[in-house]
C-alpha cells in the first residue's frame, strides 16, 4: 500500500514507502537505530534483539567491504539455496563497490540492504528457523560501529 492516500473525513494519512516494509528492511532499521542509540548514549556497545516473521527457515549473512569470494561461500556452512543465492550476488559486478552488505535470504528469494552506518570486519551469517529472531551486538571501535556479534 506504498503511496496510499486515504481520506476520512478531512483528515487525510499518506502510506509511505519507507526500507522497513520487509523483514529485511525492519532488520536494517534496526541496525541504524542501534548505531544511532549508541552515539547518543556514548555506550561502547550494544545488544538488541529482532523478531523475523518469517514461516520458513532463512539466513542472515553480514557481508564485509572488501567482499566475499567463490571459496570462502563453498566453505560456509549454510543451504544449498542460500549459497546459490550468494554465488549470485558476488558475481553481480557491484556487489563489492556497495561496502557491507546485509543480506537475508530465503528459499526462494533474497534481500540485500547496503550498511552505511556501520561496518563488518568478516563474514557473518546465521541460519534460523521459522519464528527465530536474531541478536546483534555493535561495538564502537575505532573509525566507527562495528557489528560484533550475529546470534
Amino acid at each position: 500500500m506504498c503511496g496510499l492516500v486515504l481520506v476520512v473525513g478531512i483528515v487525510a494519512t499518506l502510506v509511505a514507502c519507507t526500507f522497513g516494509d520487509s523483514e529485511a528492511g525492519r532488520l536494517k532499521g534496526r541496525i541504524d537505530q542501534a548505531q544511532s542509540d549508541l552515539v547518543a548514549q556514548s555506550k561502547n556497545e550494544v545488544l538488541f534483539q529482532q523478531p523475523i516473521r518469517l514461516n520458513h527457515a532463512y539466513v542472515v549473512v553480514l557481508v564485509p567491504a572488501q567482499g566475499i569470494g567463490k571459496e570462502e561461500v563453498a566453505r560456509l556452512d549454510l543451504p544449498f539455496e542460500a549459497k546459490r543465492s550468494l554465488d549470485f550476488q558476488i558475481e553481480h559486478p557491484s556487489f563489492e563497490k556497495k561496502g557491507p552488505m546485509l543480506g537475508l535470504l530465503e528459499t526462494d528469494r533474497a534481500e540485500w540492504y547496503s550498511l552505511d552506518s556501520v561496518f563488518v570486519s568478516e563474514v557473518r551469517y546465521i541460519w534460523k528457523q521459522a519464528g527465530e529472531g536474531v541478536e546483534l551486538k555493535l561495538t564502537r571501535k575505532e573509525g566507527g560501529t562495528e557489528i560484533t556479534a550475529l546470534r
